[in-house]
């Protein structure tokens, strides 16, 4: 087990940000992607579609983002890293070799609103609508991830350390049920977030990640897309092919 003796100092009271919808940058074939798959094609009428959906889906989406950074104290194998707390965080492999000084709890949200102008959609007579204004908020929230990753870039830039791969609940090998312990770690209810005890959160176009602050610059690959960091074989919607570690 590695114990680090001297914490670097956190920000454990939670930093709340929002950001401008047209601050997220998604180009149509991500939404097309999550309409159809990988192999979904848009025909040139429902490009259109597609733009309208993106466009209103800005509209009505409240992009905010919360984090908390808590000292790391330990690592060990088997167990994760164990903060100030005292509480033990399952981390990858190759997150414990860092041996990162801070552990960020990191949530992100749209907001309520572009789930329930599609669910009025698909139970009325535009379901195809519907779908598309679905898929562009996913893509908007896959695209508030990345931005929330390059808040935390500058701010672990500001304390002269990186940000190392980040992992969550139901990623990168953990599991969906640990969200309620990456909760504890911050004051998601600031953002309108919460999480049930199965790891499930509200509302549904949110992501909560941990992402550790290390002393170590970013190795090549670190900055990969998220496909080429996943395993998963069978993935419709994959881009690009996994690259090991």
């Amino acid at each position: 087990m590695a114990v680090f003796s001297e914490p670097v100092a956190a920000i454990e009271e939670t930093v709340c940000l929002t950001v401008a919808a047209d601050e997220l940058r998604v180009p149509l074939h991500q939404v097309g992607r999550y309409a159809g798959g990988t192999d979904y094609r848009l025909a040139e009428r429902l490009e259109g579609l597609a733009s309208a959906a993106l466009t209103h889906a800005k509209d009505l989406a409240q992009p905010r983002l919360a984090y908390a950074a808590h000292p790391v104290v330990a690592a060990e194998v088997g167990r994760g890293l164990e903060l100030a707390d005292g509480e033990w965080v399952w981390a990858p492999t190759r997150v414990l070799a860092s041996r990162p000084p801070l552990l960020v709890a990191a949530v992100c949200t749209l907001g309520e609103a572009i789930d329930q102008e599609a669910k009025v959609l698909t139970q009325g007579r535009s379901m195809t609508e519907g779908l598309f204004l679905d898929a562009a908020g996913v893509a908007l929230v896959e695209a508030l991830g990345q931005h929330c990753r390059q808040v935390l870039v500058q701010a672990a830039g500001l304390r002269g350390l990186y940000c190392g791969c980040p992992f969550g609940p139901g990623v990168g090998g953990m599991a969906l049920s640990a969200g309620p312990q990456l909760f504890a770690h911050l004051t998601a209810q600031a953002i309108g977030v919460s999480c049930n005890p199965r790891g499930g959160m509200r509302p549904l176009k949110s992501t909560a990640i941990w992402v550790p602050w290390t002393d170590h610059a970013p190795r090549p690959g670190d900055e990969a897309y998220k496909c080429q960091r996943c395993d998963l074989p069978t993935c419709q919607y994959r881009l690009t092919p996994y690259l090991p570690a």
